[in-house]
């Protein structure tokens, strides 16, 4: 049986037994009104999982809104950045690289297996221009690069960008692979890479 929902389908409903009778006319319409509910109730988790997701990313964005309002200088921000889009996607680490004259460095870092790296410079495998993924083989490579042990997991790479140019990127521990979070993080990370631009520069006048 459909799970219907104002008409559209949200799943479906599949009932069996061991006998061989048939179902009866009460037994189907006693599975039709299972189906009612269960469509009714997947519908409302699935608009409060969406709410969740909406709620933590505008809560990210104000966050380091209020930060750079509050002349925040970019070392701190650079954590708040990458906390923030932690949280987001439930990741349980990262790094945020920025980019310098000499290059991008590692600005910030979320979780114990990845602290070592702060400061150093990142590899050219992490500086993406575009939002992708990077598989668990090749961070053994950046692991070299970065002459330092990581974990042996796909990452996921968020680049920080503005009208003016490439700012940096949140480079994510992502072992699950896709998510409904990743529109909101590359979202969350254009708004990030303008108050981190805007911190270096307010900075700088300083």
């Amino acid at each position: 049986l459909p799970l219907l929902v104002e008409g559209d389908v949200v799943g479906l409903l599949v009932a069996g037994r061991e006998a061989l009778d048939a179902f009866t006319d009460d037994d189907l319409l006693r599975a039709k009104a299972v189906a009612f509910w269960a469509g009714t109730a997947l519908t409302r988790v699935q608009q409060l999982d969406q709410l969740r997701r909406y709620t933590t990313f505008l809560e990210q964005v104000v966050d380091v809104g209020q930060r750079v309002f509050e002349g925040e200088g970019p070392d701190a921000l650079s954590r708040a950045i990458l906390d923030g889009a932690c949280r987001i996607g439930g990741y349980r680490g990262g790094m945020l690289l920025l980019q310098t004259p000499r290059g991008p460095f590692v600005a910030a870092t979320s979780g114990e297996a990845l602290a070592g790296a702060l400061g150093r410079p990142a590899p050219a495998d992490l500086a993406s221009a575009a939002a992708r993924r990077l598989p668990a083989t090749r961070m053994l490579d950046v692991a070299e690069a970065l002459g330092m042990e990581l974990p042996a997991e796909q990452v996921y790479l968020v680049p920080l960008a503005t009208p003016d140019g490439w700012v940096g990127c949140l480079v994510l521990l992502d072992p699950n692979g896709e998510s409904p979070e990743d529109r909101l993080l590359e979202a969350y990370a254009s708004r990030a890479a303008a108050a981190s631009r805007h911190a270096a520069l307010h900075c700088g006048r300083h």
